[in-house]
């Protein structure tokens, strides 16, 4: 497969050129959909004020003491939701790693694997190794062999 990428303009255009229509096209045309909806902003409700926050600027989302807590690079705040209710309105590339972990993928720097199937994965900045269990490893996989099929 050939691959060239060209500027032709400074507005965000992305130009696909195919012989043929196949799986590869379609994955690449939803990554860059999602990669755009990354720019689009959430408002989460903290205290009595709402915060607006880029999704792509968000490295992960825990649940703990029944509330939301929102980790970005320089700030972290808690909100009153859930997990599930957030996970739906979020790209594809923020995975759930655990049963209250989701962590956005743009931001892994390295998966170690340790015994039983469980493992950690390190984020950009300065946080500690977040712990993934075994029965979420398959998302963390998956992910990733979709994003090596798109690069490959």
């Amino acid at each position: 497969m050939k691959k060239d990428i060209y500027k032709i303009s400074e507005k965000d255009t992305v130009i696909i050129l195919y012989e043929t229509i196949n799986e590869n096209i379609f994955l690449l045309e939803s990554f860059i959909k999602e990669m755009q909806n990354g720019n689009h902003k959430l408002r989460l409700p903290n205290g009595k004020e709402d915060v607006s926050v880029l999704v792509c600027e968000i490295l992960f989302i825990e649940f703990s003491c029944n509330k939301l807590h929102i980790h970005m690079r320089d700030k972290s705040f808690a909100v009153a939701s859930r997990l599930c209710e957030m996970e739906k309105n979020l790209p594809s590339y923020f995975v759930k790693i655990s049963k209250s972990i989701i962590v956005n993928m743009n931001h892994l720097q390295s998966i170690k694997k340790e015994r039983n199937g469980i493992g950690t994965v390190q984020l950009s900045g300065d946080f500690p190794p977040l712990w993934y269990s075994r029965m979420y490893y398959k998302n963390i996989k998956e992910y990733l062999d979709k994003k090596q099929m798109l690069l490959s």
